[in-house]
Parts: structure tokens; sequence; C-alpha cells
């Protein structure tokens, strides 16, 4: 069933939001045919409203650049372990590197010279491996924030326009559409004054589109919640209380029966989530819809076991895709995925593990917290998928 697109929208509708003035298209070079450019970044970029809309409203132009969310899978203090896992698996030719409105309003924030040197480095890294880097700066943050919040967001944008102007980078700035957006009263962030709601998702795809060289086309009224390729639509789900994790041993024991429940993919929309507006741009909803299994009644400090299959028509490799919640995977009885120390993300495929399917049935078992996302496909590096037409 479909989400309601309306219950995603927080303040004026997007109709009232002014837009810029067109800009000649000229003034705003396009990718090379065929770019991959993937987003790294924060909670922000991990959520992937924008980049969604984003990739929605270049539909299926010609040549248009394929988008890629690594989230937060590259924080700052980036190690060479998370370039080669999560990064150069992706194959990416361009990298949309956004942080700072995030940042910038930590409880424990960084210096902005720790910013300056941080950001340094990973456009160094990525200029190392080949990636051409596109700077955002970040959008303004609420009224509400501390003063030292405003005047460090200064100081990390102002760091940013000076780190891409010694590298001949792209900058792109949400802030004329943000400022413009606020003098009609349009609400742009979530009361916590950093995060933005749907309109301020909006405004930042406008931005990214821009930055992009697509700088007129128009910005989705509602995300579309298309089911992911690959994800795996059947599952018979336990909930364990005591949280206790699993191990190859007790994978492979695992036998559905009573105390279990069969959850289909996609998962019907929550009553009481369709009653909400979405605060805080993070859609359950819309996420159920492109393959998330959400909302599962799992108490605190408890998990989640799922027992799901795949089926092959002969010996192949492949690649097992993770999001949400989960901590590990087993795929005929091997243990193929753990979920890493540090956090990286949320979003469908935040990590992407290579494995060999049988010829036939291919047994799978996972352990999770109250939402998981799991996918099989032919290749690690899938963009987001073209939206279908309306």
């Amino acid at each position: 069933p479909a989400a309601d697109p309306a219950r995603f929208r927080v303040g004026p509708p997007p109709a009232t939001v002014p837009q810029p003035v067109p800009q000649p298209a000229a003034a705003f070079r396009q990718l090379p045919p065929g770019a991959r450019v993937v987003f790294l970044g924060d909670q922000m970029t991990d959520r992937e409203t924008h980049i969604l809309l984003a990739n929605q409203a270049l539909g299926t132009l010609p040549g248009r650049p394929l988008l890629l969310n690594g989230g937060e899978c590259l924080p700052l203090f980036f190690t060479n372990a998370h370039v080669e896992a999560a990064l150069l698996p992706l194959r990416p030719t361009h990298a949309i590197v956004e942080f700072g409105s995030e940042a910038a309003s930590y409880e424990l924030p960084s210096t902005p010279e720790a910013f300056r040197a941080g950001v340094g480095r990973l456009l160094d890294r990525l200029a190392a491996e080949k990636i051409t880097a596109i700077v955002e700066l970040g959008h303004p943050l609420g009224r509400n924030r501390p003063p030292a919040d405003h005047e460090r967001l200064d100081e990390y944008n102002r760091h940013l326009r000076t780190l891409a102007a010694a590298r001949n980078l792209r900058v792109i700035d949400p802030a004329p559409r943000f400022r413009a957006a606020e003098e009609t009263g349009a609400t742009l962030l979530t009361p916590n004054g950093r995060s933005p709601t749907f309109v301020g998702c909006q405004l930042l795809a406008a931005t990214v589109l821009e930055g992009l060289g697509y700088p007129n086309l128009a910005v989705p009224s509602h995300v579309k919640g298309e089911m992911l390729p690959g994800a795996v639509r059947d599952w018979q789900v336990r909930i364990v209380p005591g949280g206790e994790r699993l191990t190859t041993e007790t994978a492979a024991a695992l036998r559905p029966g009573d105390g279990w429940r069969a959850v289909s993919i996609p998962m019907p929309p929550d009553p009481l989530q369709r009653r909400m507006a979405d605060q805080s741009h993070f859609a359950p909803s819309r996420e159920r819809l492109r393959g998330f299994a959400t909302g599962l009644p799992v108490p605190a400090g408890g998990s989640v076991y799922a027992v799901g299959s795949v089926d092959s028509p002969r010996e192949r490799p492949a690649c097992v895709n993770v999001g949400g919640s989960l901590r590990a995977v087993w795929l005929n009885g091997e243990k193929v995925f753990e979920h890493p120390e540090l956090w990286n993300g949320w979003h469908a495929g935040k990590d992407r593990v290579p494995v060999k399917l049988v010829a036939g049935r291919n047994h799978l078992v996972v352990e999770a917290g109250n939402h998981f996302f799991l996918s099989v496909t032919d290749a690690a590096d899938w963009a987001l998928p073209f939206p279908s037409p309306e």
C-alpha cells in the first residue's frame, strides 16, 4: 500500500517555498555521462531523503549521474580500512562531501581547526583515489541553537570554502535557499534546530542538483517508496527479549515454530506512523516500502532472529547488502557479516558483503535490533535505482 506523501511534509506545502531565479545551464557544468557520485557525510546523509529526491528529479535523463549513498561510512577520523571496505568497492568517480551543520552542533564538537584538518585529509585521500570531490557547505542552523553553534558553523563553512578553493573544487551552498524559504514562514528544521524537515530536504536536493550541473530541475513533492532490488521478502521472525547473541552453532540450530511469526516485505504501513507528521525526515513507512522490516516489537536490550531464503538457478557470486540495526548474517550456515564496531549508518546497503550462492535454495539467518534490511544482488556497487515513471 502506498504511503501518504503529505505525512512526510512539515510546514507550508512545497509550492509555497520560493525557488531561486532560474540559472543558465551553461553556468553549471554537468558531470561526465555515467559519473558515479557517492555521498559522504553524517546522519543527514545516512537518512538520504534529499538524495532520494535528487535521484527522483534526475529520472531517466540521458547521461545522468548514478547516485550512491555512503552515509556515515567515512567519518573524518577514517582509517585505510574504512576507505578500502566502504568506499572503493562502490567505484565512485565523484564524492559530495556534506559535513558541517551536524558536526557544528554536536555536544562535544570538533574545534574549527580540527574540522579543517579532518576534511582536508578526506579531500586529499579522495584526490589520491582519483575521486573528484564536490564540497557542500553546512545549511543554516535554527535560532534555538546556542550562539556558539552558529559561530562554529560559520567557521566550518569558511574552512570548507578555503579547502575547496585550494583544490579548485565545486562548492554548493544551501544557505540562499534556506534564507529565502525562512522568510515565507516555512518550517525547514525540526525542533532540534539542525535536522532538516521534508521541506528542508527539498531545498538540499535542489542544492545537490545544482552541484551536479542540473540547476533548474523541479524537485519532487514526495519520495517514491519503491522496493530496492534483491530485497528478501519472506521472513520468519522471533523476538528475543534478553538479546542473547547468536553463534554459528545456535544460528544453525534455529527452527521456526511456536513463538515465531511470518513477516512479508513490504510490511504494511504502521497505523500510528500514518497519523504522525515526519518531524525528522526519517520515514519508517517509506523505508518499509523500500524493503525494510521496521517497528518490530523488540524490548530494550532485546534482539530479533529472522530466518529466510533466496533461490538461485546456479552456483554464482553475489552480494549481501544490509541496513538498519542488523547485527549479523549467516548464509548456508556460514557467518558472512558482523556489524563493525564503528557505527556506519542505517541506510540500505551501508554494508555490502561478497558471497557465493549455491544452486537452489540458500538459507539465511539474521540477528538484528527492531529493524533490518537485507537484499541479495549480483554486484556490490549498485547505485540508487532509476525511479519508475509516475
